[in-house]
């Protein structure tokens, strides 16, 4: 044996009594000389147990490794993908609001309480109240804003409404809005969010008119320069008529009587001919010559002229110019400013107040032309622009339509309201070039 023949240990796996042992042999030699070996086995089994046992946690924590693994590479991929798409719903939401921001319609959003959850710029300068006094508050809680008239358009199956909306901030004071409504609904059918989108159409509407008032006064003009010619010739050959009987006959008797007569035809004969000149100065506008005129020199001269029968009927008169200027054929304007003013002064009480101003807004000048009078009838104000429409026992009907063509002329726009506090309130807007 390999034992007997050298002095180690001998390690080796053998089988003993059919079990797989572990024997451990070494010679055993006594002063020399070798006596026999020493053989110490020890039974695998344990071994092999212990061995399958480390075996399968082995593979066991081999397993978990991996599915932590996986499960950290989800984890990372997972939080990857969270930030690409909350970058990207960070994003969508800022154009939203952009968007939101951007537009020039009014957008407010409600949820299934009726709280408001969006609220853009353009609702809170129409509606005059700030997005972070609505937003989170019930519409039927903001009694104290122009928001509830929203309120009636919450139920029912319309979608699209026209309403008016009474403004104290801004001019027009009564603003034409179309309300759109729509809803949206849960798998279940039930209303979630109620979504207004407000059109405010008062400048289109104004433009319509404008436009309608500018058709038929070009129509009407057309027709007093053909019926102005046709009363001037007979209107000349009356007053040559009257001019050679005053000149060549004496009547006999009742001299005093004829004279006041040939008078009163030659005086209405000349007042003809002064309409029948404004129907021909309506029909054949001069020609606008612009030159640029500085605010506080415009208003001046104006105020020079008129200032004196203003303090004739014991009303205030002021005046008020930003520093600025603007291009304008300033001998028209003067002639249409003080038309305006004329009319403010016969709708004026002794001791009231007219005030004439010009100051910038936006991208023109505007001119504003105010007295503290009886006002003008809501219902008259579409009309006073017309040819030939008057309140007035003596006019003609012509004074507002010939101003409305000098500011047409000069491509502005002009308009009326009420006065804060009570009267009339003309605005003129001219553009700065």
């Amino acid at each position: 044996m390999a034992a007997l023949e050298r002095d180690s240990v001998v390690l080796r796996e053998t089988e003993f009594l059919g079990r797989s042992v572990f024997e451990v042999i070494r010679r055993l030699t006594v002063d020399e000389a070798t006596v026999g070996i020493i053989r110490v086995g020890l039974s695998m089994d344990e071994v092999r147990t212990i061995e399958e046992r480390m075996q399968r946690r082995l593979v066991v924590m081999t397993i978990v490794f991996a599915i932590l693994s996986l499960v950290i590479a989800a984890f990372i991929l997972l939080s990857r993908n969270i930030r690409i798409v909350s970058g990207e719903f960070a994003r969508h939401q800022m154009m939203t609001a952009a968007i939101l921001e951007q537009m020039q319609d009014a957008v407010i959003t409600l949820d299934s309480a009726g709280i408001v959850t969006i609220m853009n710029g353009r609702a809170e300068e129409l509606f005059g109240c700030p997005s972070s006094a609505a937003i989170g508050r019930p519409l039927a809680s903001l009694t104290d804003t122009r928001l509830t008239i929203l309120l009636p358009f919450l139920q029912g199956d319309r979608t699209a409404f026209e309403t008016e909306l009474e403004t104290d901030n801004a001019a027009p004071s009564r603003r034409s809005l179309l309300v759109d409504r729509s809803e949206t609904r849960t798998v279940e059918g039930k209303p979630e969010t109620v979504t207004f989108v407000i059109k405010d159409l008062t400048e289109m509407k104004r433009l319509q008119q404008e436009m309608q008032r500018k058709e038929k006064m070009t129509a009407l003009g057309e027709l007093a320069s053909g019926v102005a010619h046709e009363i001037r010739n007979p209107l000349n050959a009356i007053s040559m008529i009257v001019q050679r009987f005053e000149r060549e006959f004496t009547p006999k008797k009742g001299v005093r009587e004829y004279a006041e007569l040939t008078g009163v035809l030659k005086s209405e004969s000349s007042r003809i001919n002064g309409i029948i000149q404004q129907f021909l100065g309506f029909a054949r506008p001069k020609p606008v010559r612009k030159r640029s005129v500085r605010f506080d020199e415009f208003t001046g001269y104006t105020a020079a002229v008129f200032r004196s029968q203003a303090d004739q009927q014991n009303v205030r008169f002021t005046v008020d110019a930003a520093d600025g200027e603007c291009a304008m054929d300033d001998e028209q304007m003067t002639q249409a400013v003080l038309n305006l003013l004329q009319n403010a002064l016969d709708a004026t009480p002794a001791g009231g107040e007219i005030r004439l101003a010009m100051q910038y807004h936006a991208d023109a000048a505007r001119i504003i032309v105010s007295d503290s009078g009886t006002g003008i009838p809501q219902e008259l104000k579409q009309r006073v622009f017309d040819l030939y429409f008057t309140t007035k026992s003596s006019g003609t009907g012509m004074g507002l339509a010939i101003v409305q063509q000098i500011v047409l002329q000069h491509g502005g726009s002009i308009s009326v309201g009420d006065r804060p506090g009570g009267g009339s309130e003309f605005r003129i807007d001219l553009p700065l070039v």
